[in-house]
């Protein structure tokens, strides 16, 4: 039975692969953003440093702020990936929605399994690309460590973990577009805010303590921080393993959580149609 549930999703992996390989060259456009983004971060965090009297801010040295930085960048290609928002925003407004949810298919499970081809062609294209000249350049440039081996394993399973947290985030969010018949607006306002209290803006340790507390309890630096401190070596093997732990709780729950709102959108389309 879960071998044909398997073989019912397959294709749409499949199809989320493809898809981003097909408009890779856009991509690619919106990466070579990304780096002008991170090299302007970059200089900013190298003119802070410069102008503080301490070598330490908020427990982090300039070469600690410049492996976090290029690493977090780098990571959220990843963890970052999910095109359900954009993909249940487009259904709604072209009212294929309807066409989608009277198929045998959970549309929810749909997107996700998008998500995860789209998880695997990004990891190829951009990730191992990226994270070799980003290591090289910090290994030999800056000094720093290489990731140790089991850290790397803890990464990957943290990684996919974390998509599947910003994927429920993104569905969650895109059902707004059931009223408001449009994403565009909310999509800049949700890619703000996620960025911002995932610590891909600016990480969470230079924030006041009870926010880092608050936010650290929040699912957001789960999505992003936990697979970049566990890259990074921050983390001891046990701490690792509960950080991940934390993560499938999360993953269980926004499942559960979505999977609640869809249901009511669901009830709330079959209501307006009939």
């Amino acid at each position: 039975m879960k071998l044909n549930l398997f073989r019912k999703y397959r294709g749409f992996i499949k199809a989320g692969m493809l898809d981003t390989f097909a408009y890779k060259f856009q991509i690619y456009g919106w990466l070579i953003g990304d780096i002008l983004s991170l090299a302007i971060t970059c200089i900013l965090w190298f003119t802070i440093y410069q102008q503080s009297t301490e070598a330490i801010i908020n427990g982090m040295s300039f070469k600690q702020m410049i492996t976090y930085v290029i690493n977090i960048k780098i990571i959220s290609q990843i963890v970052f990936c999910s095109q359900s928002f954009f993909n249940e925003g487009m259904d709604i407004r072209e009212g294929s929605i309807a066409i989608n949810l009277t198929k045998p298919l959970n549309y929810r499970y749909k997107l996700l399994t998008q998500t995860c081809g789209t998880f695997i062609a990004n990891f190829i294209l951009f990730f191992v690309p990226l994270y070799v000249v980003g290591t090289l350049i910090l290994y030999f440039g800056f000094g720093c460590d290489l990731p140790q081996w089991y850290n790397v394993l803890f990464f990957f399973v943290s990684a996919i973990l974390s998509a599947i947290i910003y994927d429920s985030i993104n569905f969650m969010i895109g059902q707004s577009a059931f009223f408001t018949g449009s994403l565009f607006g909310i999509m800049i306002i949700k890619d703000t805010i996620i960025n911002f209290l995932a610590g891909s803006l600016i990480p969470l340790n230079f924030l006041p303590n009870w926010t880092q507390i608050v936010l650290r309890v929040l699912p957001f630096s789960s999505a992003l921080e936990t697979p970049t401190f566990i890259l990074l070596n921050y983390y001891t093997p046990l701490d690792s393993l509960y950080k991940i732990l934390i993560q499938l709780a999360w993953v269980i729950a926004l499942e559960i959580i979505v999977n609640l709102i869809n249901r009511g959108m669901i009830k709330h389309v079959v209501s307006a149609g009939g």
